[in-house]
């Protein structure tokens, strides 16, 4: 989410705070809302086949495993 905000008026501190605050709490709900969804039967053997992370490219070890994420429930 991309948003442009002007403000003007009193203490813009705190105005900044009180948005980033309420920002932060979109935020945190927004990642703990359960957006399950099956993997198609392509995405399950691209999965399977994978050797590394599709976000980081960084390959799979003992310590940054392999996970599918669909279906977790928060």
């Amino acid at each position: 989410m991309v948003k442009d905000m002007y403000y003007d008026g009193e203490d813009p501190m705190e105005h900044l705070l009180v948005t980033l605050n309420e920002w932060a709490d979109w935020t945190l709900q927004e990642i703990k809302t359960n957006n399950a969804r099956q993997m198609t039967e392509q995405e399950e053997i691209d999965h399977a086949l994978s050797n590394a992370c599709t976000l980081c490219h960084r390959p799979y070890t003992e310590k940054n495993k392999k996970v599918n994420y669909s279906g977790i429930k928060s």
